[in-house]
């Protein structure tokens, strides 16, 4: 053996040692509960390929060939074996499904995995179990984060299996100082750095979880996604921070399926696009995250492993009949059906919605424009007073197309805060922010619009006084006008559309069909794509807010405003111009300082306020 060998040999020999040392630390397994394990009869060590070290338990063992697995062939068992050995020990009376092996296996092979499926598949208990094993392995120079919607879905979903295997370990020599208040299990008390946490990342929780997540760099890191559906953007795109320093990342994205467009559906992009698989598909390759391929798994109730059994066998998954009570209820029609119970995306065309994400692909709506020139910034508001809705400020720029034609691209949505609390009435509020908000990029008054439907009105009354009469009031309410359906349709929209809010909604799908808007949003896209229309007589209705907030707990702002877009974009006459017309129109884009002009003269029922004019009485 060359000096080199032997060097490199006593090298290694040297990190085996450490890696076995370090575990020693946190665990201690007796050879009884050795004995357990059924790859070691009588208690005899098993040792991977690793050098033998008087003292070392099996667990230590498991944990140091399933976190530096030497390979097959030297160490004559796979990752899985390892990890399922680890889960053994750890607690002996789990039973493991078809379905949880598969999702340990994907765990075994990749750093990115996503896993879509019906309800009761196993998705978060799994997730939880593999969490603590892996984290487990090396804990004083790893974490764990596992991510939820809100504080009490972190209790009922993350936390709650996590606590329940805290009490069950099933060894001695369980690591770690577990703080149920703070939803921590750390390495050594005090140290939330090396821990395995739970953390609410919406409602209000988002800025505060990114910068938590920013500031973690172990070297070790599990970042678990729950609920990914639903989750805000912001916690995928710290990802690339997140990597940062970490000797080894991995990242696992749990959710029901719902829209391609979520994060969940991003991140579970199939590599040869969305075309390239179908509902026979199990599973796929996703496109590769930071150069590391990753797997997207997906678990079909028709298919529960009890789907065999008159009684089933695995009482935690789906049973058989579970699944026949539900189909009852619920068509191919319905999305709940794909997203609790097939766990697929519902196919494009099969509900009948304003806008499908196969369509906004098709014409890269999601992407932006390649402008020849840029004409002007438009904005718009929906006001979305009460109700859990979120009053949207949002912008659009106007450019002139390689065709010819003009564009319009939209701007990422901006929710407005109100405080009731405030002594400023919340339509005032609401009034100023967006006068100011188009101020600082550039908006005169004539290209600003808001809803004026309700309470809208008010707050455009507020607008015309204090800012310019020369806003848009678009109402949503009321009959559809005598307008041509679009360019290209010269069928007036009251022969079309039962309503007003039919017509501009459908106006808006138009321009984006034709390839004219461009810059929708995941979230923008999402509520295009859930709202439904059906034919009333010979018309075109869509389903009301009231419906739509009843099926998805959700209001559409960010697409109303959108909508409100191409409305003031029609208006300026945008889309009927092209070439040397949306030249001109370009060159006679208004100044904004000719509008930075506020009303002198109020109505009586105003008084002075801190520089400001409010009214009296709210």
């Amino acid at each position: 053996m060359s000096l080199n060998e032997q060097t490199r040999d006593n090298e290694n020999a040297k990190i085996k040692d450490e890696a076995i040392r370090r575990q020693k630390m946190s665990q201690d397994l007796t050879l009884k509960e050795v004995a357990k394990l059924t790859d070691s009869p009588g208690g005899k060590i098993l040792t991977y390929g690793y050098d033998y070290l008087e003292g070392a338990t099996q667990l230590e063992y498991e944990q140091l060939s399933f976190s530096q697995h030497l390979g097959l062939e030297k160490a004559g068992v796979t990752r899985l074996r390892n990890l399922k050995n680890i889960i053994n020990i750890t607690w002996p009376s789990t039973i493991f499904t078809p379905w949880m092996d598969r999702m340990l296996q994907s765990l075994c092979d990749y750093s990115f995995v996503s896993w879509a499926g019906c309800g009761a598949s196993g998705k978060t208990h799994t997730a939880a179990v593999y969490s603590i094993a892996w984290w487990a392995c090396d804990p004083l120079n790893s974490a764990v984060v596992m991510t939820s919607t809100t504080k009490d879905m972190i209790r009922r979903r993350m936390w709650a299996p996590l606590q329940n295997l805290y009490m069950n370990w099933g060894g001695s020599g369980r690591p770690g100082n577990l703080v149920d208040s703070s939803t921590k299990w750390q390495a050594r008390k005090g140290d939330d750095k090396h821990s395995l946490s739970a953390m609410a990342v919406k409602d209000g929780n988002t800025q505060a979880a990114v910068a938590a997540l920013q500031g973690m760099h172990p070297r070790r890191m599990l970042l678990v996604v729950d609920e990914a559906t639903d989750c805000p953007q912001a916690i995928f795109d710290v990802v690339a921070n997140l990597r940062t320093g970490c000797h080894e990342f991995q990242m696992l994205v749990i959710g029901n399926p719902n829209a391609k467009f979520d994060p969940h559906g991003k991140f579970s992009k199939p590599k040869n696009g969305w075309n390239s698989i179908s509902i026979n598909d199990h599973e796929w390759a996703i496109e590769d995250k930071f150069g590391q391929p990753g797997i997207m798994l997906r678990f079909d109730a028709k298919e529960s492993p009890n789907m065999a059994y008159e009684e089933p066998k695995y009482p935690f998954l789906i049973s058989r009949q579970q699944y026949l009570d539900a189909i009852k209820g619920l068509t191919e029609n319905n999305p709940s059906f794909w997203k609790f119970y097939r766990g697929f995306w519902a196919p494009s065309g099969l509900i009948q919605t304003v806008l499908d994400e196969t369509t906004i692909t098709m014409v890269q709506g999601d992407r932006g424009f390649e402008w020849t020139q840029i004409i002007f910034t438009i904005a718009a508001c929906d006001p979305a007073f009460g109700g859990g809705d979120r009053p949207t400020f949002r912008t659009a720029t106007l450019g002139i197309l390689e065709s010819g034609k003009i564009g319009l691209e939209l701007q990422l949505p901006e929710e407005i805060p109100l405080d009731a609390a405030d002594e400023l009435p919340i339509h005032y509020q609401l009034a100023y922010a967006c006068r100011d908000k188009c101020i600082n990029k550039g908006v005169p008054p004539q290209n600003f619009g808001m809803d004026a439907t309700g309470e809208g009105g008010g707050t455009c009354d507020i607008l015309a006084r204090e800012w310019s009469p020369l806003i848009q009031r678009v109402e949503f309410g009321g009959a559809p006008s005598d307008l041509p359906v679009s360019v290209d349709d010269p069928r007036e929209a009251k022969e079309l559309y039962d309503r007003r809010v039919s017509e501009l909604w459908f106006r808006f799908a138009t321009y984006v069909k034709s390839g004219q808007v461009r810059g929708i949003d995941a979230e923008t896209a999402i509520e295009f794509c859930m709202r439904t229309w059906e034919l009333k007589g010979r018309k075109m209705k869509i389903q009301t807010k009231d419906e739509m907030k009843e099926a998805y707990g959700r209001s559409p702002d960010f697409a109303d405003a959108s909508v409100i877009l191409v409305e003031v974009a029609s208006r300026l006459g945008m889309f009927q111009a092209e070439g040397k017309a949306a030249e001109d129109m370009a060159k006679e884009k208004p100044e904004q300082e000719a509008y930075n002009v506020y009303e002198d003269e109020v109505g009586d029922e105003f008084e002075e306020y801190e520089g400001n004019e409010v009214y009296a009485d709210s």
